[in-house]
């Protein structure tokens, strides 16, 4: 009779940890992917999208070095004489996670680095 009990219970947890996703689940995404640190030589905006838009604005990413969990392609932008379409997601300076930034703001040094990051 008891092995009855703790089998349902088990199946029951079993359950309910499939169909109720965590509250870690953004944590998870994240720490999926190791941290590379890179250098940002001025402070910019963080996006919720790889692009940007205003629409897509989530917060700020201080310059100097921070982490990168890894790169995706989305909207082309030109600044600092400088043109990609590459995109960084990291967790910014104003408490967003997994959001994104453009490499354009790299320093030489980073912006050579940058394609270690693995892909989104």
């Amino acid at each position: 009779m008891k092995l009855r009990i703790v089998s349902a219970v088990a199946a029951a947890l079993a359950t309910l940890s499939l169909a109720a996703p965590t509250a870690n689940a953004a944590q998870s995404e994240s720490s999926a992917f190791a941290k590379i640190y890179l250098t940002m030589i001025v402070s910019q905006w963080t996006h919720w999208s790889p692009d940007s838009k205003a629409s897509s604005h989530a917060g700020t990413l201080r310059a100097g070095k921070s982490y990168f969990h890894c790169r995706t392609k989305g909207e082309l932008f030109h600044d600092n004489a400088r043109e990609s379409d590459w995109w960084l997601r990291t967790d910014d300076d104003t408490g967003h996670r997994n959001v994104y930034v453009s490499d354009v703001f790299l320093d030489e040094e980073s912006w050579s680095r940058d394609s270690s990051l693995p892909w989104c």
